[in-house]
């Protein structure tokens, strides 16, 4: 369900600040004729009519990738709410127009003539795009998601009531919303499909990408960014954009190694939804080391063993690391042990971290899926650092104890 609102809230953040149109008199199934504007020198001309406007002011501001939005161009409507203005745009990028505190994005390249006409009273709401092939198809895609936007939020606020008092009823709004979804992901790629070489499918990927993270995530979508990418990089290789698309797509296909074998996992864990508490047996883990061989927490039963979850990321984590290492020397020709489950999600960073703070013994895994780590949610793990004092015969003892606590609680099980 988390992945449904956090949908719901990207299509509403895209209608808002993105680049959308509305109201084409042409049909969704119907192909949009693509008319080539030729390129200029590194320019967009941007005019419109914002109807109730009288000599008001407009901002224009570039959005650039790990960037603070720059101001690139101001204008005022004049009498009778037209305006036009030209504005610096290298090949392709996001413009950001603000009219009274509402932001409106427009992906535009260079040498476009881009046509926006709305209403004073709400710029999003009643916006018309015109321009290039990418404006003409958002002008059918903003219309699908204003239509769709309330039936949405309504069915998200019913969930909410009901996820608790009636699950059944829930799930069965869930599978209203995801059918909805479904639709407006289809369309997506359709049009990326009709429109291969077109850049400005571009702002099509945000909702095609992994915002919920690569362990759920349809593989597929990787082929509609790469198809996007080839585009992109065609005509614009030097381009902000196309260098993250390009970065994100390195990463994504170096994670889903770990994804697929974590998948298999998965299945080998069975139910993740064990009794986690003192007295009871450890469920047992099986991960990574840094250098990809398997190892498991049952291989050291016989000892006493310190599971450790923690992040080369987490200040409390890398805090306590010092105690921990001083407990680890003075006790472990007695015993004792530590397992370190990571909950990194980058290997570099889980092995400086390892190195920096002198965690020398042998037992360090992960699955690099940060918080949706598979032993996380095994031992419903919710925040970090988070300790299991485990006896020689795998039974948990302790939990939580960090400091003078963690020695005292030690000492009865050597």
């Amino acid at each position: 369900m988390r992945f449904i609102l956090a949908f719901i809230l990207t299509s509403l953040f895209l209608i808002s600040c993105g680049n959308e149109e509305a109201k084409s008199d042409k049909k969704d199934d119907e192909k949009i004729e693509q008319k080539q504007v030729p390129s200029s020198e590194g320019k967009v001309t941007i005019s419109g009519k914002i109807e109730g406007s009288a000599n008001e002011e407009i901002l224009f501001s570039i959005n650039l990738p790990n960037a603070q939005p720059e101001e690139i161009g101001r204008t005022q409507t004049n009498e009778n709410g037209e305006f036009s203005i030209s504005v610096p745009i290298n090949g392709i990028g996001y413009v950001s127009m603000n009219y009274f505190g509402q932001n409106m994005g427009l992906l535009v390249q260079a040498g476009e003539n881009v046509q926006v006409n709305s209403n004073r009273d709400d710029l999003i709401q009643n916006v018309t795009l015109d321009g290039s092939v990418t404006m003409k198809v958002f002008n059918q895609y903003i219309q699908k998601v204003l239509a769709k936007r309330e039936e949405m939020m309504g069915l998200s606020r019913k969930y909410n009531e009901l996820k608790v008092a009636n699950p059944a009823q829930a799930d069965q709004i869930k599978s209203e919303l995801d059918q909805i979804l479904k639709g407006l992901n289809d369309w997506i790629k359709e049009k990326i499909n009709e429109n291969p070489d077109e850049p400005g499918m571009y702002v099509f990927l945000q909702y095609l990408g992994p915002s919920q993270g690569l362990i759920n995530w349809d593989i597929e979508n990787l082929d509609y960014h790469k198809l996007v990418l080839k585009a992109i990089e065609t005509k614009y290789p030097d381009n902000p954009l196309t260098k993250k698309l390009a970065s994100d797509i390195s990463s994504w296909e170096s994670q889903l190694v770990n994804v697929q074998k974590q998948k298999e996992r998965i299945k080998r864990y069975g139910n993740l939804n064990r009794d986690i508490r003192i007295g009871k047996p450890a469920p047992d883990i099986f991960l990574d080391t840094p250098d990809g061989k398997e190892i498991k927490l049952s291989d050291l039963k016989g000892k006493v063993v310190l599971l450790d979850f923690w992040a080369s990321w987490c200040g409390p984590c890398r805090k306590e690391n010092p105690n921990v290492v001083n407990i680890y020397h003075k006790y472990k020709d007695k015993g004792f042990t530590v397992f370190s489950v990571s909950l990194d999600e980058k290997k570099d960073k889980w092995e400086q971290a390892i190195q920096t703070d002198g965690l020398i013994w042998e037992n360090h895994v992960s699955d690099l899926q940060g918080w949706n780590s598979i032993a996380a949610q095994l031992y419903k793990v919710s925040s970090i650092p988070a300790t299991f004092l485990i006896d020689k015969n795998g039974i948990i003892r302790a939990m939580n104890v960090r400091g003078a606590t963690l020695e005292q609680k030690l000492l009865p099980l050597l």
